[in-house]
């Protein structure tokens, strides 16, 4: 969800970059899941709000300008047992 609580897409995978930041890889765009493409989200940018993650930094234009996400090889994905931290936040 971002700043005005619109659904954005639901974290497909949490990745760790070769610079040691975290990632959240969610769809962006389309209409109900077509045409839809991958974006990394940085997770100094959002926050939890109850059961949602929330791009409190990151308004829809920048979403909009944010390059697709295709994966890398510098990058893996965090198996489900690791665990990162990720804001609390309150609306």
């Amino acid at each position: 969800m971002d700043r005005n609580t619109a659904t954005i897409g639901r974290v497909q995978a949490v990745v760790q970059g070769s610079d040691g930041k975290i990632r959240l890889i969610t769809p962006f765009g389309g209409v109900l899941g077509f045409g839809s493409r991958l974006v990394a989200v940085p997770a100094e940018v959002v926050t939890l709000v109850g059961h949602f993650v929330a791009a409190t930094d990151m308004d829809r234009a920048a979403f909009e300008k944010a390059p697709s996400w295709y994966g890398s090889d510098a990058e893996r994905t965090l198996a489900p047992d690791e665990v990162t931290r990720i804001g609390l936040s309150r609306r």
